[in-house]
């Protein structure tokens, strides 16, 4: 989040394109409608799965646009990659299958435009990105204090390629909008 804040104020968007964490409590960010919600990889970690739909939609403003990547759930296939994967994490991740996503956003009445499977072109991202990264390891050293947390990001990746690559989950690139605004009541 921070870099997203970093590249924001960059570009001279501070003001413009606001980055918060999402709370679904936090009456704040409720406050004021959004054009855009996006969201990177972050729904398995809600633990209210029934309230957040509702509370994306109650964010946007009509004809808004809801933007994420999402690890999904495939019943029956990489169980134990899928597993080991979750084992890494704070809290037990829960995921949602693609069909349940899809019928949670449409239930509070977005439209699902795309959902798109990005699985092949995410595995060859994060390929490339451990490729880059060990040739950095030979010219300059992992710092003592950082070898630990290195080694630990190097496990997170190995495990989330082989859940990948085992098909316990997926990585989906979803474009959903909200409803246009009723005429008749303005």
């Amino acid at each position: 989040m921070e870099e997203a804040v970093r590249l924001s104020a960059k570009a001279g968007l501070a003001k413009k394109a606001v980055i918060r964490k999402l709370e679904l409590d936090d009456h704040e960010v409720k406050e004021h409608k959004r054009d855009a919600i996006v969201i990177r990889e972050g729904l398995y970690q809600i633990s209210d799965r029934e309230r957040i739909f509702k509370t994306l939609c109650d964010l946007l403003k009509p004809s808004s646009h809801l933007l994420m990547t999402e690890f999904l759930s495939v019943p029956g296939k990489g169980q134990e990659e899928r597993a080991e994967w979750g084992a890494l994490h704070r809290t037990s991740p829960r995921l949602f299958e693609l069909d349940e996503l899809r019928e949670g956003l449409s239930k509070v009445g977005f439209d699902v435009r795309v959902a798109k499977d990005e699985t092949k072109a995410y595995k060859a991202m994060l390929l490339n990105g451990i490729l880059r990264f060990g040739k950095t390891v030979p010219k300059e050293p992992v710092l003592r204090e950082l070898q630990e947390w290195v080694m630990w990001e190097v496990e997170y990746w190995a495990r989330t390629y082989n859940a990948l690559e085992a098909g316990g989950i997926t990585m989906h690139r979803i474009h959903a909008v909200t409803p246009m605004s009723d005429p008749t009541k303005m």
